[in-house]
């Protein structure tokens, strides 16, 4: 028998796909910072000063990168047991050296800082989470003393930002290498089991084998006796009932052996469709897709119509996903309905309802389908965390489940919770890339792409497109008057107040400081100009909170541009902000395009 206590094995760490992986990584790190000192070069003669500082502040760094990069890479080729001190070491001097190029390229400005997390991702895959956790450690404190050093070339929410990108990156993806070690291990015990039902099928074919040679044994026995049918006629008769007694067995024990291979084959070949299965469902790129993929899998094992997910929201609510054919339908659920009471109330393990045991009908909240159900069963995704998601099955006539089948249903039930989580977590992390911590808007980098994308579709379709730049008028005062706290509320309410005035198809972000930006596509220049007077006036008449109940009163200023009167992105942004800059300079709370004003 397979011991229990197989399943706290831990699995080896993988090594020779990460080493290449790992040097993979570096060398394009090395490309592209090779790539930003050419073209940071050809600008010498622009900015001679500013970029001959930060081309003579990088090179060195590069050059010792590339110097003890092919050393540790020649180390590990010709000493395999000291790659671990090695690649430790190469951490100490990856954070060092990413530590120098932000120093050299511009601190708070440098984009090398993107560097800690390459570094840390790399080492938390090839290591494991502790070294993992090392490597975000020391990270965040070299990025820190860089800041206390120099405090005035950080803003410090891209600041607080950047170090906890840095965790975040850690936890991510430690837990995604958690998850992968547990898939691994279990993968490991089902293949371990079918080498215990080898083993046993060896054994009981090797028995029957036994059994045919004293069978032909036998057969020799009862040639010689036959010779002897006159004198030993009624031992004969004797000897011919045993030999078909045990020809009985024999046959007995072929169609034994024959059940047995084909109950091996049904199982493998389930084994296989399960982790084919289960590779498709964490390859879905939606938690729809993931719900059809099981339900449809799962209603095949089990022979039923309809199987439910219900997993647990952002806002502490549960959304029900009901597939139909290759579409599902959504619907919300509070942290009390009775499917999750009751699995929760039975410690997180199987519910059942059955209408014949309870009456005609189920109780009120059970039946979650279009029909009358007269079994439902829920059990949780997640062994032991019904908090985190359950799976319904409702049949409409009475059935019972084989056992069997159910355990092997629930361990597909973690691999689909597992898919979930991992999903969650990939729009989580999708989210902090594209938005600004402070006020939720779009960050500066999305905004980029998507300008992009929007000029590219008016272009194409001969479409109108405007933008407006804005931002607050003498913000200055509101940070030295009332404190930086005060400050970033009014930026945060200020998204609010702007938001609300926009259509859904308008894109809004922040683009850096107490500057915003809005794009907004299908809309001339005079729309455009309206819509910039309208967000004037609510902000002049909005009531700003801060600290004590205390309420502010600000303006902005706001520039206009339009395509196709400008045809590039950075004719559009350059119109643009010389606008904003010409409603600064003639007096602030206005709007300007081109020579126009409101």
């Amino acid at each position: 028998m397979i011991s229990g206590d197989t399943r706290h094995n831990t699995l080896p760490p993988r090594r020779v796909s990460f080493d290449k992986f790992f040097f993979v990584l570096r060398a394009f790190f090395l490309i592209g910072a090779a790539a930003w000192v050419v073209s940071t070069a050809a600008q010498i003669q622009a900015l001679p000063g500013l970029a001959r500082a930060m081309v003579a502040g990088a090179v060195p760094p590069l050059l010792w990168f590339l110097l003890y990069s092919v050393f540790f890479f020649a180390l590990v080729s010709r000493f395999p047991a000291h790659r671990a001190p090695a690649f430790h070491a190469m951490m100490l001097l990856d954070t060092a050296f990413v530590t120098l190029m932000v120093r050299a390229t511009g601190l708070g400005n440098s984009e090398f800082f993107l560097g800690y997390y390459l570094f840390i991702a790399a080492h938390t895959m090839s290591f494991g989470p502790a070294w993992g956790a090392a490597a975000t450690v020391l990270s965040s404190a070299l990025y820190m003393a860089l800041y206390f050093q120099n405090p005035d070339r950080f803003f410090i929410g891209d600041f607080a930002v950047r170090t906890g990108f840095m965790f975040l990156v850690y936890f991510v993806i430690a837990s995604i290498a958690e998850n992968e070690r547990k898939d691994r291990l279990r993968m490991e015990l089902d293949s371990q089991q079918i080498d215990h039902l080898n083993r046993r099928l060896e054994k009981h074919l090797t028995e029957l084998v036994e059994k045919n040679t004293a069978f032909s044994t036998a057969n020799t026995i009862l040639e010689q006796k036959q010779k002897k049918i006159d004198e030993l006629n009624r031992s004969l008769e004797r000897t011919v009932g045993e030999l078909m007694e045990e020809k009985q067995a024999a046959i007995e024990a072929s169609a034994a052996k024959d059940s047995l291979i084909q109950l091996k084959n049904e199982v493998t070949e389930r084994r296989r469709s399960h982790i084919a299965f289960s590779k498709e469902l964490n390859a879905k790129d939606t938690i729809e897709e993931t719900v059809v993929l099981f339900s449809r899998y799962i209603g095949q094992l089990l022979g039923v119509d309809d199987v439910s997910v219900i997993s647990a929201a952002a806002d502490q609510d549960y959304l029900l996903y009901r597939p139909s054919g290759k579409t599902v339908s959504t619907q919300r659920l509070n942290a009390g309905h009775p499917i999750l009471q009751t699995v929760i109330k039975n410690q997180d393990h199987v519910a059942e309802w059955r209408a014949e045991a309870v009456g005609e009908t189920l109780p009120a909240g059970v039946a979650i389908t279009d029909f009358e159900p007269a079994v439902v069963r829920a059990e949780p995704l997640l062994h032991g965390r019904a908090a985190d998601g359950v799976f319904v099955i409702s049949h409409p006539e009475p059935c019972a489940f084989d056992m069997d089948v159910m355990e092997e249903t629930r361990i597909l039930c973690n691999h689909l919770g597992v898919a979930i989580q991992n999903l969650k977590l990939r729009f989580k992390l999708q989210e902090l890339a594209e938005t600004d911590g402070l006020t939720g808007l779009y960050n500066h980098r999305f905004l980029q792409d998507r300008l992009d994308q929007e000029l590219l579709r008016a272009q194409r379709y001969s479409r109108p497109l405007s933008v407006l730049l804005f931002d607050i008028d003498h913000f200055k005062r509101v940070n030295d008057t009332h404190g930086h706290r005060a400050g970033d509320a009014v930026l945060a309410e200020l998204a609010t107040v702007v938001s609300a005035k926009l259509r859904r198809l308008d894109i809004l972000a922040r683009y850096g400081g107490e500057e915003f930006i809005a794009i907004l596509p299908e809309t001339p220049l005079p729309g455009a100009l309206e819509l910039a007077e309208r967000l004037r006036v609510a902000v002049q008449d909005h009531p700003f909170p801060i600290e004590h109940d205390d309420r502010l009163n600000i303006t902005i200023s706001v520039g206009a541009g339009a395509f196709p009167e400008y045809k590039t992105k950075e004719e559009l942004i350059e119109a643009t902000d010389q606008a904003l800059y010409r409603a600064k300079s003639g007096g602030r709370n206005r709007v300007e395009s081109g020579g126009h004003s409101l």
